[in-house]
């Protein structure tokens, strides 16, 4: 299985999966203490333990759900207020909901026909200009 790579407001460098819904659960948790995260934030001794601490438990659930089912299930409005991922008991739900789109949505993929190829239509030329009419470019030609 390949990693996903992510890439992160607060470094220059791709992160795996679990570092990126460690990075939005301390966006969450930074916004409601109204304090900005700055640059490569989780090697500062305030965050470190946290973002360490939201890592384990982002790989606790990788192993349950994909990646795009946990990140979309916190931008969910009933998990505004969870500032942990820790709360399974609230998260569990919402994930298993999103796990379950996803899962649909990939059985319909690959059940749908392919697409069809276009056919390329060749067509005429346009006719050449017919210089004998009497049209604006003749009148000028002929002053």
């Amino acid at each position: 299985m390949k990693k996903a790579v992510y890439t992160s407001k607060y470094t220059d460098r791709k992160l795996t999966a679990a570092q990126k819904i460690a990075e939005v659960i301390c966006e969450k948790q930074a916004l409601k203490k109204a304090e900005p995260l700055f640059f490569r934030f989780w090697n500062s001794p305030k965050w470190e333990k946290e973002f360490k601490t939201q890592l384990f438990f982002a790989n606790s659930l990788l192993k349950l759900y994909s990646p795009q089912a946990i990140l979309t299930g916190l931008k969910d409005k009933r998990a505004y207020s969870v500032h942990s991922l820790g709360a399974s008991f609230i998260l569990d739900e919402i994930f298993k909901e999103e796990q379950e789109k996803l899962d649909k949505a990939e059985e319909a993929f690959k059940k749908a026909p392919p697409p069809e190829e276009k056919k390329v239509v060749v067509e005429k030329p346009r006719p050449k200009f017919n210089q004998k009419e009497k049209n604006l470019f003749s009148k000028l030609e002929g002053l």
